[in-house]
């Protein structure tokens, strides 16, 4: 999700430097050489593809080029219409961003297939079957810790024996993430 706040950043961050720019009439001068005498168009677009240099850059040499734009104006005839190609390329960009992030959602720890999968996993670990132990369960499972950048969630349950009562750790993670493949280990 953090990555989705930041794409969404940089798309409007692009948007606004394209329409600042235009609206400044800022854009490129035949008569003049450098890095920044670029068009609004490409001011937009080097935001877009590289937010870390292009945005602060623009900000930077924003009151410089606003006061070349009052001595040389250049005027966008096509401002409405590139504001909606940029618009409409963010919106692709956001949405593919968002279909990309959104299909493959964790299992929560006390989410059904998960529940499923560390009941089997106990009953048929050896110990289980080495002692012949029979109606074993866990409840009360939570979740201790979600580790974002590699998509794991560490778990905790309470394992009901007939010897008693035990607190059990687990982890969820994936396996294959464009198939939904996700699997589940105990840890203690």
């Amino acid at each position: 999700m953090d990555t989705m706040i930041i794409l969404v950043l940089v798309c409007v961050s692009a948007f606004w430097v394209y329409w600042d720019a235009t609206g400044h009439k800022i854009g490129k001068l035949p008569d003049e050489k450098g890095t920044f005498n670029i068009s609004a168009g490409s001011w937009a677009m080097v935001t877009l593809l590289l937010w870390i240099v292009g945005f602060p850059a623009y900000l930077i040499n924003r009151s410089r080029l606003i006061e070349k734009a009052k001595e040389s104006p250049v005027d966008s005839k096509l401002r409405y219409g590139g504001a909606t190609v940029l618009a409409v390329l963010a919106l692709f960009a956001s949405f593919g961003a968002y279909s990309m992030y959104s299909t493959g959602t964790l299992p929560n720890c006390n989410s059904p297939e998960v529940v499923q999968l560390t009941n089997q996993i106990v009953s048929e670990s050896p110990a289980v079957q080495i002692l012949g132990l029979t109606d074993i369960s866990i409840s009360s499972h939570g979740e201790k810790h979600y580790n974002s950048s590699s998509e794991t969630r560490f778990c905790r349950g309470v394992l009901k024996t007939p010897l008693g009562d035990e607190v059990i750790s687990y982890s969820v993670e994936w396996h294959n993430k464009n198939t939904g493949e996700f699997w589940v280990q105990i840890l203690n």
